[in-house]
């Protein structure tokens, strides 16, 4: 039975190195950083048989698990590490609230104590805005919120207008925007891209490499994009919108960083993410639990230069 387990596992992870052309395969390469302990495991365990297929699994078992690690280590989205800061930070976080979030009370005051400069919300309902009392003390808002797991707000204190050419609305659910900062324009791209699990992700791929684009083009301005990628660092499509658009993953401090779903106590994975571009830099990212939602939010820190 482990030697099947092993075949079954090996194949799996090797799977992982593949071109996400369908997303089954792309859903299997988020399960990338599962891989390597569960081949250690088995093929231990296999190792043990004396047979001549356990002995083939056990080699297959490796090679996978190599193969794997190398993914994991090398092949990785390269990221920034945050620099030491110096003076006052400003600060942006981007939080899926989970439409169906019970816990509003909760979730207010832990949004009062992150005291973002500019708070990114997806999933916003009515019901959620009603309860979110902080989100008074922000003199600038632009919000899109519907009943949908696509409502989306932008609560800010310094100035933000959202970019004439396209509105965030749940067929495109990417808000662009620009907020005019005491050190000048900074642009912002937030996102709740469509997940991998049906054929809207092409509609999310699609959006990612128009991003990419876009932001490419702004060349020598700041631009700040994060959110919900439903995309891990692995992904390969994830990868292309940084390197196309010049961007910078921001990395947090946590050793295995975890965003989704925080609901579940096995299964959970990095896919809300913040990049940089321009004359900012970092100076800390950190993921914060919110009360009633299976997300951790991304509180992004940067000074400019």
């Amino acid at each position: 039975m482990t030697t099947f387990i092993t075949f079954l596992i090996s194949i799996g992870a090797l799977l992982t190195l593949s071109p996400p052309v369908s997303f089954l395969l792309e859903i299997n390469t988020n399960a990338a950083p599962y891989y390597a302990p569960l081949l250690l495991l088995t093929s231990a365990f296999t190792a043990k048989k004396r047979t001549r297929t356990a002995r083939c699994a056990t080699l297959f078992g490796f090679i996978a698990f190599f193969a794997i690690a190398a993914q994991l280590f090398v092949t990785k989205l390269p990221s920034i590490q945050p620099h030491e800061q110096r003076g006052k930070a400003f600060t942006v976080l981007f939080a899926n609230v989970y439409a169906n979030n019970n816990s509003i009370d909760e979730l207010d005051e832990t949004l009062r104590e992150a005291d973002a400069d500019i708070i990114c919300l997806f999933e916003i309902t009515p019901r959620i805005k009603r309860g979110l009392v902080s989100l008074g003390g922000y003199g600038y808002r632009i919000e899109h919120i519907n009943p949908t797991p696509f409502g989306f707000g932008a609560y800010s204190r310094v100035p933000l207008t959202e970019s004439s050419d396209r509105s965030y609305s749940g067929e495109e659910p990417v808000f662009l925007g620009t907020a005019s900062t005491a050190h000048g324009k900074l642009h912002l791209i937030a996102v709740h891209l469509f997940p991998p699990a049906s054929s809207a992700a092409v509609f999310r791929d699609r959006e990612l490499f128009s991003l990419a684009s876009g932001v490419a083009r702004n060349i020598g301005e700041s631009v700040i994009a994060g959110g919900d990628f439903n995309a891990t660092p692995y992904s390969s499509f994830l990868k292309e919108f940084a390197l196309q658009g010049g961007l910078q993953k921001v990395a947090s401090a946590a050793l295995l960083p975890r965003t989704w779903d925080m609901q579940s106590s096995l299964a959970r994975f990095e896919i809300d993410h913040a990049f940089i571009k321009g004359d900012i830099k970092p100076v800390g990212l950190s993921h914060i639990q919110l009360p009633g939602s299976d997300h951790a939010a991304v509180l992004l820190k940067i000074t400019f230069n």
